[in-house]
Protein backbone atom coordinates (compact mmCIF):
# COMPACT_ATOMS: atom_id res chain seq x y z
CA UNK A 1 0.00 0.00 0.00
CA UNK A 2 3.21 2.23 0.62
CA UNK A 3 4.58 2.11 -2.33
CA UNK A 4 2.27 2.86 -4.91
CA UNK A 5 1.64 6.43 -3.16
CA UNK A 6 5.43 6.62 -2.94
CA UNK A 7 5.09 6.47 -6.36
CA UNK A 8 3.34 9.60 -6.68
CA UNK A 9 4.53 11.42 -4.19
CA UNK A 10 5.73 15.32 -5.22
CA UNK A 11 7.17 17.09 -2.45
CA UNK A 12 7.91 20.96 -2.68
CA UNK A 13 11.40 20.07 -0.29
CA UNK A 14 13.84 17.78 -0.19
CA UNK A 15 11.81 14.65 1.53
CA UNK A 16 13.71 11.39 2.70
CA UNK A 17 11.82 8.23 3.90
CA UNK A 18 13.82 5.96 5.93
CA UNK A 19 12.30 2.06 5.78
CA UNK A 20 13.84 -1.49 7.10
CA UNK A 21 12.68 -4.52 6.26
CA UNK A 22 14.18 -7.86 5.86
CA UNK A 23 14.77 -9.03 2.64
CA UNK A 24 11.80 -10.59 0.70
CA UNK A 25 11.41 -10.19 -2.96
CA UNK A 26 7.83 -8.13 -2.89
CA UNK A 27 9.72 -5.36 -1.20
CA UNK A 28 12.49 -5.71 -3.42
CA UNK A 29 10.11 -5.56 -6.56
CA UNK A 30 8.05 -2.44 -4.53
CA UNK A 31 11.96 -0.93 -4.36
CA UNK A 32 12.85 -1.13 -8.06
CA UNK A 33 9.87 0.70 -8.77
CA UNK A 34 10.88 3.46 -7.06
CA UNK A 35 13.36 3.99 -9.11
CA UNK A 36 17.57 5.94 -9.25
CA UNK A 37 16.20 7.44 -6.17
CA UNK A 38 16.41 5.07 -3.97
CA UNK A 39 19.55 3.38 -1.75
CA UNK A 40 19.18 0.20 -0.28
CA UNK A 41 21.64 -1.07 1.82
CA UNK A 42 21.77 -5.13 2.97
CA UNK A 43 22.39 -6.15 6.40
CA UNK A 44 23.20 -9.87 6.15
CA UNK A 45 22.67 -11.83 9.46
CA UNK A 46 26.14 -13.01 9.02
CA UNK A 47 27.38 -8.63 9.26
CA UNK A 48 25.89 -8.68 12.87
CA UNK A 49 26.33 -12.06 13.90
CA UNK A 50 29.49 -10.99 15.72
CA UNK A 51 27.32 -7.96 17.17
CA UNK A 52 24.57 -10.86 18.61
CA UNK A 53 27.32 -12.72 19.68
CA UNK A 54 28.97 -9.61 22.25
CA UNK A 55 25.10 -8.90 23.06
CA UNK A 56 24.49 -12.89 24.43
CA UNK A 57 27.74 -12.26 25.95
CA UNK A 58 27.08 -8.98 27.61
CA UNK A 59 24.07 -11.33 29.29
CA UNK A 60 25.35 -14.50 29.67
CA UNK A 61 24.87 -14.15 33.10
CA UNK A 62 21.33 -14.36 33.03
CA UNK A 63 21.36 -17.69 31.36
CA UNK A 64 19.77 -20.32 33.80
CA UNK A 65 22.43 -22.56 33.19
CA UNK A 66 25.37 -23.21 36.03
CA UNK A 67 28.73 -23.81 34.52
CA UNK A 68 30.12 -20.88 31.84
CA UNK A 69 30.75 -24.16 29.66
CA UNK A 70 26.83 -24.79 29.94
CA UNK A 71 26.13 -20.38 29.32
CA UNK A 72 28.77 -20.69 25.98
CA UNK A 73 26.91 -23.57 24.40
CA UNK A 74 23.52 -21.95 25.37
CA UNK A 75 25.10 -18.66 23.78
CA UNK A 76 25.73 -20.42 20.85
CA UNK A 77 23.05 -22.23 20.15
CA UNK A 78 21.07 -19.17 20.65
CA UNK A 79 23.70 -17.64 18.35
CA UNK A 80 22.69 -20.12 15.69
CA UNK A 81 19.11 -20.15 15.93
CA UNK A 82 18.07 -16.20 15.59
CA UNK A 83 19.24 -15.99 11.81
CA UNK A 84 20.62 -12.06 12.63
CA UNK A 85 17.99 -10.61 14.49
CA UNK A 86 18.51 -8.77 17.60
CA UNK A 87 14.99 -8.39 18.50
CA UNK A 88 14.33 -12.35 18.84
CA UNK A 89 17.62 -12.83 20.92
CA UNK A 90 16.46 -10.22 23.14
CA UNK A 91 13.13 -12.52 23.52
CA UNK A 92 14.26 -15.81 24.52
CA UNK A 93 16.48 -14.50 26.39
CA UNK A 94 13.66 -12.54 28.47
CA UNK A 95 12.02 -16.04 28.10
CA UNK A 96 15.14 -18.03 29.15
CA UNK A 97 15.63 -16.15 32.91
CA UNK A 98 12.19 -17.88 34.08
CA UNK A 99 13.27 -21.08 33.09
CA UNK A 100 14.87 -23.35 35.87
CA UNK A 101 14.75 -27.04 33.83
CA UNK A 102 16.63 -28.53 31.29
CA UNK A 103 14.09 -29.79 28.71
CA UNK A 104 11.76 -26.49 29.15
CA UNK A 105 14.81 -24.81 28.11
CA UNK A 106 15.24 -26.95 24.82
CA UNK A 107 11.06 -26.73 24.70
CA UNK A 108 11.55 -22.92 24.54
CA UNK A 109 14.10 -22.48 21.63
CA UNK A 110 12.40 -25.41 19.62
CA UNK A 111 8.90 -23.53 20.72
CA UNK A 112 9.63 -19.86 19.71
CA UNK A 113 9.53 -19.29 16.09
CA UNK A 114 12.50 -18.35 13.85
CA UNK A 115 10.25 -15.83 11.58
CA UNK A 116 9.41 -12.98 13.67
CA UNK A 117 5.67 -12.72 12.06
CA UNK A 118 5.47 -16.30 12.74
CA UNK A 119 6.19 -14.85 16.68
CA UNK A 120 3.58 -11.71 16.34
CA UNK A 121 0.94 -14.73 15.05
CA UNK A 122 1.39 -16.33 17.86
CA UNK A 123 1.29 -13.17 20.59
CA UNK A 124 -1.66 -12.15 18.92
CA UNK A 125 -3.25 -15.58 18.67
CA UNK A 126 -2.31 -15.86 23.15
CA UNK A 127 -3.46 -12.32 23.59
CA UNK A 128 -7.01 -12.89 22.06
CA UNK A 129 -7.55 -16.09 23.83
CA UNK A 130 -7.37 -13.41 26.83
CA UNK A 131 -11.26 -13.26 27.48
CA UNK A 132 -11.20 -11.05 30.56
CA UNK A 133 -8.71 -8.91 30.16
CA UNK A 134 -8.69 -8.09 26.31
CA UNK A 135 -9.87 -5.07 26.62
CA UNK A 136 -6.74 -3.57 28.52
CA UNK A 137 -4.47 -4.86 25.99
CA UNK A 138 -6.34 -3.21 23.19
CA UNK A 139 -6.60 -0.28 25.28
CA UNK A 140 -2.67 -0.23 25.82
CA UNK A 141 -1.79 -1.27 22.30
CA UNK A 142 -3.99 1.23 20.84
CA UNK A 143 -2.37 4.27 23.29
CA UNK A 144 1.07 2.93 22.44
CA UNK A 145 0.18 3.22 18.91
CA UNK A 146 -1.50 7.16 19.08
CA UNK A 147 0.65 8.93 21.72
CA UNK A 148 2.79 11.45 20.60
CA UNK A 149 5.56 11.18 23.11
CA UNK A 150 6.66 8.72 25.76
CA UNK A 151 4.11 8.49 28.65
CA UNK A 152 4.85 8.08 32.13
CA UNK A 153 3.21 5.83 34.66
CA UNK A 154 0.36 7.73 36.02
CA UNK A 155 -0.17 9.30 32.21
CA UNK A 156 -0.65 5.66 30.94
CA UNK A 157 -2.61 4.68 33.63
CA UNK A 158 -5.25 7.52 33.54
CA UNK A 159 -5.18 7.03 29.74
CA UNK A 160 -6.66 3.20 30.31
CA UNK A 161 -8.99 4.85 33.26
CA UNK A 162 -10.53 7.72 31.17
CA UNK A 163 -10.60 5.62 27.70
CA UNK A 164 -11.76 2.29 29.33
CA UNK A 165 -12.40 2.98 33.02
CA UNK A 166 -9.73 0.48 34.06
CA UNK A 167 -7.55 1.13 37.09
CA UNK A 168 -4.41 -0.97 36.46
CA UNK A 169 -2.61 -2.08 39.82
CA UNK A 170 0.44 -2.17 37.56
CA UNK A 171 1.04 -0.68 34.31
CA UNK A 172 4.12 -2.46 33.78
CA UNK A 173 3.29 -5.39 34.68
CA UNK A 174 -0.13 -4.77 32.28
CA UNK A 175 1.62 -4.22 29.32
CA UNK A 176 3.83 -6.94 29.29
CA UNK A 177 1.73 -9.49 31.10
CA UNK A 178 -1.06 -8.66 28.39
CA UNK A 179 0.35 -7.66 25.20
CA UNK A 180 3.43 -10.30 24.88
CA UNK A 181 5.87 -8.93 23.79
CA UNK A 182 4.39 -6.72 21.21
CA UNK A 183 4.57 -3.84 23.54
CA UNK A 184 7.58 -4.90 26.23
CA UNK A 185 10.32 -2.88 23.78
CA UNK A 186 8.52 0.09 23.55
CA UNK A 187 7.15 0.02 27.55
CA UNK A 188 10.62 1.09 28.99
CA UNK A 189 10.25 4.29 26.36
CA UNK A 190 6.65 4.87 27.53
CA UNK A 191 7.27 4.70 31.28
CA UNK A 192 9.86 7.07 32.01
Amino acid sequence: VLFPFLTKLESAFPLRIFITSRIQPDIEKQFARLGHDVVAAEISPQDISQDIELYLQSRIDDLPVDSNAERQELAKKILSKSGGCFLWVRLVLQVLEHIHDETTIETVLEEIPEEMTEFYDRTVELMSKNVREKDIAKAILRWSVVCTRPLKTSEFEQALNFDIGANVRSIEKSIEGLCGQLTFQCSAHLLQ
